[in-house]
């Protein structure tokens, strides 16, 4: 069941939302990169993932809490929208920085690590250029990798669905990674 309009949009991310394994890539070469262990990534690699997002207009803040089937613990995103910096800490990413905001798809630019390639794959497919986009970037100090996403909730496949396009870069190596989430209703 493709999401209303009126409700939910790049503007209002709220709902639940269920991984679609078939229109995403794999993810478990970026997140190799980003330093998770083998066994995450494969257990990730065969569950199933619902993202619950609740959206908060004061101060603007996205919550995002992935459950993941096969007792695996999921985590929990807080991202304010102010393009600040804020540290956070998990089990899978460790300690990392990241820093959040909506952006007009013309303005996502090129910028530090990431070159004129890797924003023309954050914009691929996510709606013109007037349409807005949330841009994160997430650093890891202590394992040297930093990650820029576009998210937008655009049709893909004939529906509406949410999708993250992400890149991930250490050094010289990159992955870039597609993930397609499809409404599964309200978040409770």
């Amino acid at each position: 069941m493709a999401p209303p309009p009126e409700s939910v949009s790049t503007k209002n991310f709220s709902g639940k939302w269920i991984f679609n394994r078939h229109l995403s890539n794999d993810a478990a070469p970026l997140l190799a990169l980003e330093g998770v262990g083998w066994l995450i990534r494969k257990a990730i690699g065969i569950a199933t993932i619902t993202m619950h997002i609740y959206q908060a207009p004061d101060p603007p803040t996205i919550t995002c809490q992935q459950h993941v089937t096969g007792g695996i613990k999921g985590t929990t995103e807080v991202r304010v929208l102010d393009w600040k910096y804020a540290p956070r800490t998990d089990y899978v990413f460790g300690d990392v920085s990241a820093r959040t905001r909506l952006i007009k798809l013309d303005e996502v630019a090129a910028e530090g690590e990431f070159d004129a390639e890797d924003v023309a794959f954050l914009k691929e497919g996510m709606g013109d250029g007037a349409d807005l986009v949330l841009e994160t970037v997430t650093e890891s100090a202590a394992r040297g990798w930093v990650e820029r996403q576009t998210w937008a909730v655009t049709e893909l496949d004939g529906e509406r669905r949410y999708v993250r396009r992400m890149i991930a870069r250490k050094k010289k190596e990159v992955q870039r990674v597609v993930m397609v989430f499809d409404w599964a209703g309200a978040a409770e």
